[in-house]
């Protein structure tokens, strides 16, 4: 690699050349040489030292701008919300203004709710009679009506309408028939189950057995894969000959050698699989049930506010037809 060097010289050189060379002339005719200007900042601090009272007026106007600067820091939020405050106020206050403009929309929601309540008990009894016009008629005629069914029931849960669970059944068995010649008849027995679900009910005030040693790790229960498992809790305590159970078909008895056991188990949210299992005495509330059409036995089992996964098969249309049933448990 080759480097290449300038013989010229630089500005720099240059300029330092020429100063040397007016010195040398200044020196020969006999020229005072003036002395080096002095820098700003070298000027500046010696008058400072000539005149000692621009430091402590320095320090007395740093110290004031500090304090004031702290203050406001600190309290500029409160300024800002009072004046705030004040404004807001005197547009709510303001005759016709916002506040009363509140106070009529206020009032018109409370006639409405009064309005409404009013009505409740003629909604109630048109959904009603809606559900006596259903379960009159013929398997063929409630095939067209399907979606108006499907609406109906939502209707009848969003206004807590609880139905003669006879007309419950008496359609939803329709439904379970209708499904073999319409797909959607079987959706909407599905949701008919959810409604039945809906009007079970079950309440306990046994106490607690949940964390009694002898009862831990003593029931099954399958869990889906992928989905959240249900809260499990054990009420009452009775004879193990008639104490609740869950357990897998085949498996001998989960209160074998026992001498009590909980009178119910209680299954909170969640999801559970229902194939494969013998269960007694067992309430499920607010739990997705699945069934592919197991083997599956219960003895007074309760579904309360479920909803239900079921594919249409011979199985699960005779566990549809057990659900129906109109008493609140379940043996199937």
């Amino acid at each position: 690699m080759v480097t290449y060097v300038s013989d010229m010289a630089t500005n720099k050189e240059t300029f330092e050349n020429h100063e040397n060379r007016l010195k040398e002339i200044e020196i020969q005719l006999g020229i005072r040489v003036l002395p080096a200007r002095k820098t700003v900042r070298e000027r500046l601090t010696e008058w400072v030292k000539a005149n000692p009272w621009i430091t402590l007026a320095l320090s007395i106007i740093l110290t004031s701008f500090t304090v004031f600067a702290g203050y406001w820091l600190n309290h500029h939020t409160e300024w800002w919300n009072k004046d705030v405050d004040a404004q807001v106020a005197v547009v709510l206050e303001k005759p016709g203004g916002v506040q009363k403009t509140l106070d009529k929309v206020n009032e018109t929601v409370n006639r409405t709710d009064e309005k409404l309540k009013t009505l409740e008990p003629f909604i109630q009894d048109v959904i009603k009679h809606q559900f006596e016009n259903a379960s009159k008629l013929p398997i063929g005629a409630l095939i067209p009506r399907i979606p108006a069914l499907e609406n109906l029931v939502s209707v009848a849960k969003s206004q807590n309408v609880t139905v003669d669970p006879k007309i419950v059944t008496e359609v939803g068995t329709k439904l379970v028939d209708a499904s073999g010649e319409n797909a959607k008849a079987w959706d909407a027995t599905l949701r008919w189950l959810e409604y039945k679900s809906f009007n079970n009910g079950f309440s306990s005030s046994l106490p607690d057995t949940t964390n009694v040693a002898e009862f831990k790790d003593k029931y099954q229960i399958n869990i889906i894969n992928g989905a959240a498992p249900p809260t499990f809790s054990l009420k009452g305590l009775v004879s193990a000959d008639i104490a609740a159970e869950t357990r897998y078909i085949g498996k001998e008895d989960s209160n074998k050698g026992m001498t009590s056991g909980p009178e119910w188990i209680v299954a909170e949210g969640g999801a559970v699989g229902l194939d494969g299992i013998y269960l007694r005495n067992v309430v499920f509330h607010n739990v997705r049930v699945k069934y592919f059409g197991g083997p599956l036995e219960m003895k007074n089992v309760y579904f309360v506010d479920c909803t239900f996964d079921m594919n249409i098969q011979p199985k699960t249309e005779e566990l549809a037809i057990a659900l129906l049933a109109p008493t609140p448990s379940t043996s199937f």
